[in-house]
């Protein structure tokens, strides 16, 4: 497994801040051999028929994945000095397998209280 991650931050004045980030991730193929081989040694060891349904539900996507990407542009404001922060980001999410891209936005905001 490969993966990087770099990102910056710029605070203006004493009140707002902006931030971006990049992260990569890369699983090497014998990575996702062994999370094949390990999901199917599980599925096949479960004699319950209700929880080996279960179990191929959950491991449906083990060893597909092959990158994992996220983009994220960040703005804070802080409302009462480090103590009250409202924090908001909007980040793109791409995940590559063996039949393509999917891309997916995911946007969030936090009130953040310290003390």
């Amino acid at each position: 497994m490969l993966g990087t991650l770099v990102q910056a931050s710029y605070l203006f004045g004493q009140r707002y801040g902006l931030s971006a980030r990049y992260a990569f991730v890369h699983f090497n193929q014998s990575l996702l051999n062994e999370a094949r081989k390990r999901a199917g040694d599980l599925i096949d060891a479960e004699t319950d028929p209700i929880a080996k349904e279960a179990l191929v539900s959950q491991f449906a996507d083990a060893g597909v994945i092959q990158q994992e990407h996220e983009a994220t542009l960040g703005f804070n404001v802080y409302l009462i000095k480090n103590q009250l922060k409202l924090q908001t980001d909007l980040s793109w999410l791409g995940t590559k397998r063996a039949s393509g891209l999917r891309s997916d936005v995911r946007w969030r905001t936090q009130l953040q209280l310290a003390f």
